[in-house]
């Protein structure tokens, strides 16, 4: 591994660059640099595997919702593809609606910055005005209206679910986890590294846009529509930069890469830490036998509940963060670990890990 001191010299040497470049393309050039740079350098990987964990898992709240959206609609949906079919319906509007529906119900990836209820929900209420007007009979429609109120029934749902996307659309632009997003697709797509496997595998992030961008800018042009501008690069570059450079400084990660201290034989269940050693049951030895095999590894607490869970007696589960919480509390007292004392396992932006030195 790079010294902290070589680390920064690279990091900061690529950013002063990037900075005082006016060419737009060798601009785009320097910025995949910096990103190739940050995704291969040992030292920076695992803060950068941070700020991927928090784009998942921030994503997977909205996406979550979306999906209670989708999977109310599709029997919805049926229910009017088979109207249609019954009485014959073919003209162009109902066709074009009933396209546009089929269309989206069929793509099943969600891709990080789409928000699109909208085209599901449009062409659904245009054909069921279209069947209803034919049709002049509500109760073969009822399915579609709540029988207290006599709405849509999927109304409430894609106002809720509208309100998430929208708090998500907002939100992530706040957050640094954007910036790495936009600077990580520009370098690995552009320059081929085929990472997205490790920081976006959830993700479908349609490699075309930016690999198709990224020879449009190498050709010398100087503008695209559909990728992010000049300026709004230089705001991503620079956000990371100062993400970065204070975590490195103050050896955010180095302080927890103490793996050598801790050892978990999982034959005996036991845990060795400074000459203590203790045999865990529970809860504890449900953490430290999944960690223990997936150093390296950031976990939010919802994947904590869904991995260590089934190691556990249901009366035992892990239930909320304040349990895991306590776990963890727990090992450290059982191994006394002393108070403020640099721990191997930890929480790092709100996110369970082992960290370790490869």
């Amino acid at each position: 591994m790079k010294s902290k001191a070589i680390v920064l010299s690279d990091l900061n040497h690529l950013f002063t660059k990037f900075k005082d470049e006016t060419d737009n393309t060798q601009f785009f050039m320097l910025v995949a640099d910096y990103g190739k740079y940050i995704l291969e350098e040992e030292r920076i990987i695992p803060l950068v595997t941070i700020l991927s964990t928090e784009a998942r898992s921030q994503f997977k709240e909205y996406k979550e919702l979306r999906q209670t959206f989708i999977d109310t609609l599709t029997p919805l949906t049926t229910d009017l593809f088979q109207k249609i079919d019954s009485y014959g319906f073919d003209d162009e509007r109902t066709r074009s609606q009933r396209r546009r529906l089929k269309d989206k119900l069929e793509i099943k990836e969600l891709i990080l910055c789409e928000n699109d209820l909208l085209d599901f929900y449009l062409p659904y209420k245009q054909l069921l005005k279209l069947i209803g007007a034919k049709i002049k009979s509500k109760d073969s429609l009822a399915q579609h209206y709540s029988k207290k109120t006599g709405d849509l029934l999927l109304a409430p749902l894609y106002s809720q679910v509208g309100k998430a996307g929208s708090a998500y659309n907002t939100t992530r632009k706040s957050k640094t986890w954007w910036s790495f997003y936009h600077v990580f697709r520009l370098a690995d797509e552009g320059l081929k590294l085929n990472k997205n496997s490790k920081y976006f595998n959830e993700i479908n992030t349609n490699k075309k846009f930016y690999e198709y961008y990224f020879n449009w800018i190498k050709e010398n042009k100087k503008t695209s529509p559909i990728i992010p501008t000049k300026k709004e690069y230089e705001n991503f570059i620079s956000d990371l930069h100062a993400y970065l450079v204070p975590r490195i400084e103050d050896d955010y990660i180095e302080d927890y890469t103490q793996d050598n201290t801790l050892e978990y034989k999982s034959y005996n269940s036991t845990a060795y830490y400074k000459g203590n050693k203790k045999t865990f049951v529970g809860k504890g030895k449900a953490l430290l036998e999944y960690l223990s095999k997936n150093k390296g590894t950031i976990y939010s607490d919802e994947e904590i509940l869904k991995y260590c869970n089934p190691l556990l007696d249901k009366k035992k589960h892990f239930r909320k963060h304040k349990d895991i919480l306590d776990t963890l509390s727990a090992i450290k007292e059982h191994l006394k670990v002393k108070k403020g004392e640099p721990f191997p396992i930890d929480f790092i932006d709100n996110q369970l890990t082992w960290l370790h030195k490869k």
